[in-house]
């Protein structure tokens, strides 16, 4: 099924079985989709003239060198919901408290969405859905949600999410037990969304006036002139007031690409290293 390739893989180490975890995408190939017993024209593309179904998929290793990939997705698109035809980008998190797998993924649903068959679902017409969710007790098995944890019809992805303890939180009113923080791609920039339920929503983060801005633009340095992205948050103190660090990509006015790390000494103000 994932002869095609794989991609955007994400990590996390299972404490309870001793292994490393990986979830990536993966387009489905032609011939599993014929044997899936799954009808798929809700996918089916004009321009390749066959169904594109995008997944996400699972390996596991002992040592983080040798993987096993699972025979199946984990996420199976299905006909009417905002995932209908694609899962992508997954971003997964192993709550080592609770034992419970939670993962995000960019979403996209019908292709034949707002045609004579198909009128306009739950979310509009766009084929885009923003960032999907799930979670799951064995890391197999996923529960997905009703709803995006964070709708958009815009093109976003890469979500990369870190779970944050009340004595950093810096929200006003009385604080969570914890806060989920997620960083994600809106080319050019990078954006920071927040919510105190891992299935959403989460919301955008403002500047001072309230208006939604992204935490990391272009232009900052020479380095990321042109754009940044497909953030990847890990927890480490950036400082003594800060929970976490966020390595991403840029791209300068040439094309040339860098990956390097930012931080931050507030929420919402993250900085490019020169």
């Amino acid at each position: 099924w994932s002869a095609n390739g794989a991609g955007s893989p994400n990590l996390a180490y299972d404490t309870e079985n001793q292994q490393y975890v990986m979830y990536f995408n993966a387009e489905l190939t032609q011939d599993y989709i014929a044997d899936s017993g799954i009808d798929y024209q809700h996918c089916y593309w004009e321009k390749r003239d066959e169904p594109v179904v995008w997944t996400v998929g699972r390996a596991t290793s002992p040592d983080g060198t040798t993987w096993t990939v699972d025979p199946t997705p984990v996420i199976h698109p299905t006909e009417g919901t905002f995932w209908g035809c694609s899962a992508s980008h997954p971003a997964v998190l192993f709550d080592e408290e609770t034992k419970e797998w939670h993962l995000w993924f960019k979403s996209s649903q019908d292709f034949d969405i707002c045609t004579d068959d198909k009128p306009e679902g739950s979310w509009g017409c766009s084929l885009n859905t923003g960032i999907g969710y799930g979670h799951s007790t064995d890391g197999v098995n996923f529960t997905m949600s009703e709803d995006p944890a964070f709708f958009t019809p815009d093109t976003v992805g890469y979500p990369s999410v870190v779970k944050v303890d009340a004595e950093y939180d810096d929200l006003s009113g009385e604080p969570p037990d914890y806060t989920y923080y997620m960083m994600m791609q809106y080319v050019p920039s990078i954006w920071m969304l927040q919510s105190q339920d891992p299935e959403g929503p989460f919301l955008v983060h403002t500047d001072s006036d309230g208006n939604p801005a992204p935490v990391l633009e272009p232009g900052k340095d020479d380095w990321i002139e042109d754009r940044v992205f497909t953030p990847t948050t890990v927890c480490e103190d950036a400082s003594p007031n800060f929970p976490f660090r966020m390595f991403f990509g840029g791209r300068n006015l040439d094309g040339s690409t860098i990956v390097s790390a930012g931080w931050g000494g507030g929420y919402g103000n993250f900085v490019a290293p020169s």
